[in-house]
């Protein structure tokens, strides 16, 4: 190949502006939030060995599944973003944009190298980096995976494109590496061994078979992957059996229109939605599902018809569909028909092919369409992006795009309705439940959210309505039978409340959790033997769960079992040392074993503040621990906006403990500035346990000034 002019060479530089723009357009994320109910909270904010990068938890992302997936590589993206910014969601999406950017960059390169022309690879490079289609992998952070999967997919085949030129081993081995990394940041890369049979194609249509070879160290890993992927997929539940009214022949017509949804959506990119559930079950498949394999036919047609006049067309047909292939959803899974995010790596080849053709349309008519096209899809993305804003945007455009559907609108009201939940909105929340139930009645997780909701407000005669429907459709649910528990024991109710964990028991006789809460309720009924051997288990069962262990703590300390309490508490205190609850429940173990000064250590981060202060002391007095709260009464006491209170409370202390006079002393400091009748009275009292008539007299008078109903009838009776 001849070396570019100078001119040519200036081109380069438009890449530039381009990044500029798709910044531009997508900068407006750096304020997004993670959004709850929709991935980031169950894949990143939920994942405690995210937030600290050892080797320890390192190991622990390359040797477990994530919630049905298996993605270290983009797991480590995550861990990386915690360590620099926390909790951050900015850092999250400034990786995010920074990886659509490099990704954008990277089209460019790849195009411009196997198109051999620059200004093809700047097209190609625009409307990637532009594309509508492409907001869900920018703006949604769980779907990182694609931004990883990303940089080293086109790094993978930059490096093939390379050793298909110079036949350069380093090369090759580049492909592989990159290839591996791919891989493990999203399993779709198991594409890329047919890809570089295509590059393979198209650099040489007649020998490109002599190459096959090369690729068998790609499919190892890629195997491997596979089975990884689907094993997790399977043990989590992604993977659906088609329900009774879908039939095989439906399911074909399912992935012929999903490979047609995305390439009309590639030219006509309007009415997105972050979620494009299947047809209801009950109706027929509308008249466009049929279409759509007429129309994938007829295009895979023209493309082997025009192969050797047009070869481009062939590879971006081509390109699309192996990219697109394994998220067809030919084995069904999870609830979407359609998933935007699919299309980022898909759409690549056809970029090419419109970069390769756009140009022989005329000078002015190419950039006049160009602009058009900058303009339109600009505009698009920009709009569309801020529906990934927040929680409820997300699941308010799912609802309006489900409008006309039974169960896809009832479970979108659900979802927005659990978003409000979380989010302490509970009105809101209630709201789209009923929303959710008068649309589809028998809707599982809508019957179960309204009666957590109901539950938590204290109405349990409606949760357990809930609750009784949910499970007279499905008796086997163990969420369902462990939150009718908690409800029955909150009503008293307590051997109907452990009958229903004992069902929930032969479903589920691993769960740690349902051996946690029969140990509640069976220290409730004063079981403590049944509740102690409850606890243990759910400790055998999960080491790590710490509510169990600290149930269990808090039963040996009633049981006056301090030795024993101690063995979980200390667990839980140095788990998170942060919590005061955790702090506390271990210092109160070393009081009841006379080891104050123990005690005293661990509080003392938390007795540093006043307001704490009074805290630690208001929890001792309240467990008997009158001795041991005076010293932090004593601090609390400096702070002006509790000292009044902290006085009064101390002065209850001291009564507790029999001296009444440290009791009168705080009293009176009390009254100085709350002269409060009910205090007058509680003086007297004391005056009079020290056998004091007339002082306790004199408060009795005050009291009674103060139109205290008690003061006046002991006032008769002591002072006549």
């Amino acid at each position: 190949m001849n070396p570019e002019p100078s001119t040519s060479k200036l081109l380069n530089w438009l890449i530039l502006p381009i990044l500029i723009l798709v910044g531009l357009i997508y900068y407006q994320i750096l304020d997004f939030g993670f959004l709850l109910n929709f991935d980031d909270d169950s894949l990143i904010l939920n994942s405690p060995e995210y937030k600290d990068f050892s080797w320890d938890n390192v190991k622990l992302v390359f040797s477990s599944f994530k919630d049905g997936l298996y993605h270290p590589i983009t797991s480590l993206s995550w861990m990386l973003d915690y360590s620099l910014w926390g909790q951050d969601a900015f850092g999250f999406h400034l990786s995010n944009l920074i990886l659509h950017l490099i990704n954008t960059l990277l089209v460019f390169l790849l195009v411009k190298s196997i198109s051999k022309k620059i200004e093809i690879g700047l097209i190609a490079a625009l409307f990637f980096g532009i594309h509508p289609m492409h907001v869900e992998n920018v703006a949604w952070l769980a779907s990182r995976k694609d931004l990883m999967l990303g940089v080293f997919f086109f790094l993978s085949l930059y490096a093939y494109q390379g050793f298909v030129k110079d036949r350069s081993k380093l090369k090759y081995i580049l492909a592989w590496i990159f290839a591996l990394l791919a891989m493990m940041s999203k399993v779709a890369a198991i594409v890329l061994p047919l890809l570089f049979i295509l590059l393979d194609w198209l650099d040489d249509q007649g020998s490109w078979k002599k190459q096959l070879l090369n690729k068998i160290p790609f499919l190892i890993p890629a195997v491997i992957l596979i089975y990884f992927n689907y094993q997790a997929q399977s043990e989590y539940g992604y993977i659906r059996q088609l329900s009774e009214e879908t039939t095989i022949i439906d399911q074909i017509f399912f992935v012929a229109y999903s490979a047609f949804y995305y390439l009309w959506k590639l030219f006509i990119p309007l009415e997105l939605a972050p979620k494009n559930l299947y047809p209801e079950a009950d109706s027929a498949l509308p008249w466009f599902y049929y279409a759509s394999a007429v129309f994938m036919l007829a295009l895979a047609y023209l493309a082997f018809r025009f192969r050797k006049s047009r070869p481009f067309i062939l590879f971006g047909f081509l390109f699309y569909l192996i990219c697109i292939a394994p998220n067809l959803k030919i084995i069904p899974t999870g609830n979407d028909i359609v998933s935007n995010r699919y299309a980022y790596l898909a759409f690549f080849g056809i970029y090419l092919t419109i970069g390769h053709y756009l140009p022989k349309v005329g000078k002015i008519s190419k950039y006049a369409l160009l602009v058009i096209i900058t303009i339109f899809w600009s505009r698009m993305t920009y709009v569309y992006a801020d529906t990934y804003s927040d929680s409820r945007s997300v699941w308010t455009a799912v609802i309006d795009a489900h409008s006309d559907r039974g169960f896809g609108l009832a479970m979108a009201h659900n979802e927005r309705g659990q978003v409000a939940y979380k989010n302490a909105q509970f009105k809101l929340a209630a709201d789209d439940f009923d929303r959710a139930l008068e649309v589809y009645p028998d809707l599982k997780r809508g019957l179960y959210n309204r009666a957590m909701l109901k539950e938590k407000s204290g109405e349990y005669e409606q949760a357990l309505t809930d609750l009784n429907r949910l499970l007279s459709i499905e008796d086997s649910s163990v969420i369902a039978l462990n939150l009718r528990s908690t409800v029955l024991g909150k009503m008293g109710r307590l051997e109907d409340a452990l009958e229903d964990l004992k069902k929930a028991e032969e479903y589920q006789s691993e769960n740690p959790e349902l051996y946690n809460n029969m140990g509640i309720v069976q220290s409730m009924k004063g079981d403590y033997e049944d509740a102690e051997k409850s606890f243990e288990k759910a400790i055998e069962l999960a080491p790590k769960f710490l509510q169990a262990r600290m149930n269990l703590g808090k039963l040996y300390l009633d049981q006056k079992q301090p030795d024993s309490a101690i063995v979980h508490l200390a667990v839980v205190y140095n788990e998170d040392k942060d919590v005061f609850y955790n702090a506390y429940l271990l210092a109160k173990t070393y009081y009841e074993m006379e080891e104050a000064d123990k005690a005293e250590i661990i509080l003392k981060p938390f007795a540093e503040q006043q307001n704490q202060s009074a805290q630690i002391a208001n929890q001792l007095y309240r467990d008997s621990l009158y001795r041991e709260s005076l010293d932090y009464y004593a601090i609390a006491i400096g702070d002006k906006e509790i000292r009044n209170k902290s006085l009064y409370q101390r002065a209850q202390a001291f009564k507790a403990l029999g001296e009444t006079q440290n009791a009168i002393d705080d009293l009176l400091a009390v009254i100085e500035s709350v002269p409060n009748g009910a205090f007058f009275y509680e003086l007297a009292l004391l005056y009079l346990e020290q056998e004091n008539k007339e002082e306790a007299c004199r408060f009795l008078d005050e009291a009674v000034k103060r139109k205290i109903k008690e003061a006046v009838e002991k006032k008769a009776e002591v002072c006549g």
